[in-house]
């Protein structure tokens, strides 16, 4: 059943995210031409304005296009929220509830295609930037620094880097929907309510992160605090250190949502 609500979602948020990629990347590909400045040495009057009408149109493309950068990660924010508070705890909360589904796999099927969104959202734009320096050593130079990581670091280490960030959008997403539920609780305002949730899950968690960093700072984290230059070993007890807490933070604000949604759901 989880499949079909994967296969659901993706089919439902695909219709928004898919035209603005392609958009994105159609934009790139325009200021690829645009952007080369003329170089052109004579006082025609007709080249003067030709060359005006290219920079004006050659800037009117470029903010375009990072108006499509903004809004695609805007986008994929108000996507997430939105998903989430009108499938689950709007009027489809009703019709989403009656399905033979656990509130988990609901949970779970909205977390999982969110992330697939927002790295979506961050290789197409990515894939824009290549296309815009249309520069063909760019991406020998970054293998050249990944196998430079890969060298220093190892290959296990260099591993947990994208480990790392995988965790870090799944705790940051979760604690979006652990405010939204936890704002659904009230009676009014549910939303102004979720986002003072939002605000005071981010300072509690930078909180226990500033203290765990404190309590450690002679054993886990000494070379960091010291002038010395930390060892790849360092390295991949920080990234192990940091993993292991965003997954404790994914988990909690995955408990939260799941209990409040199971246990205490409020769809009036």
């Amino acid at each position: 059943m989880l499949k079909k609500l994967l296969k659901h979602e993706i089919k439902a948020t695909s219709r928004l995210f898919l035209p603005l990629y392609l958009a994105l990347l159609i934009f790139a590909f325009i200021n690829r031409f645009l952007n080369p400045m003329m170089q052109v040495n004579t006082s025609d009057t007709s080249v003067s304005v030709s060359i005006n009408a290219h920079e004006m149109l050659s800037a009117f493309s470029v903010m375009i296009y990072i108006a499509l950068i903004i809004g695609t990660f805007v986008m994929t924010l108000v996507i997430t929220v939105q998903r989430f508070y009108r499938n689950l705890l709007g009027e489809e909360g009703y019709l989403m509830f009656t399905l033979p589904v656990k509130t988990w796999m609901h949970i779970v099927s909205k977390l999982l295609v969110s992330m697939i969104w927002v790295f979506s959202s961050f290789l197409t734009t990515f894939c824009s930037i290549l296309i815009l320096i249309h520069d063909k050593g760019i991406i020998e130079q970054i293998f050249q620094i990944l196998n430079a990581l890969k060298d220093f670091l190892g290959y296990g280490t260099v591993i947990l880097i994208p480990l790392l960030i995988l965790i870090w959008v799944a705790a940051n997403i979760s604690m979006i929907y652990s405010a939204i539920s936890l704002g659904q609780l009230f009676e009014s305002h549910k939303l102004i309510i979720s986002f003072g949730m939002y605000c005071a899950l981010y300072f509690v968690f930078q909180g226990i992160s500033a203290l765990f960093i404190l309590l450690f700072r002679n054993t886990l984290f000494a070379s960091f605090f010291s002038l010395s230059v930390p060892t790849p070993q360092d390295i991949k007890t920080l990234l192990l250190s940091f993993s292991l807490l965003l997954t404790i933070f994914a988990s909690v604000n995955f408990t939260i949502t799941n209990l409040i949604l199971k246990k205490r759901l409020n769809l009036d």
